[in-house]
């Protein structure tokens, strides 16, 4: 269940990496936007159908990337749901 839980939460790095909205990855893998948001946020467990399409959609992780992400996330107003913008460093 751990694995699984810090498999969800890479999810949502690589989606926020990419710039992609949780709306993309609705419109590209058919789940609702409510059940995707649920699934990051750890409240649903996702099919292995919904997993398929999740991991088929999201773009790979580059490691310099999850230091710029990470920073975003922890600078975020996270109880609002805000997320700030990752901007990569020229």
């Amino acid at each position: 269940m751990v694995g699984e839980q810090n498999q969800i939460r890479l999810w949502k790095f690589r989606r926020l990496a990419a710039d992609l909205r949780q709306l993309d990855m609705c419109l590209a893998t058919g789940i609702s936007q409510t059940r995707y948001s649920m699934i990051e946020r750890g409240i649903a467990r996702p099919t292995n159908l919904e997993c398929r399409a999740i991991a088929k959609h999201l773009p790979t992780l580059f490691p310099e990337l999850v230091e710029g992400v990470l920073d975003a996330f922890k600078k975020s107003t996270m109880g609002q749901g805000e997320l700030l913008r990752f901007e990569e460093k020229g």
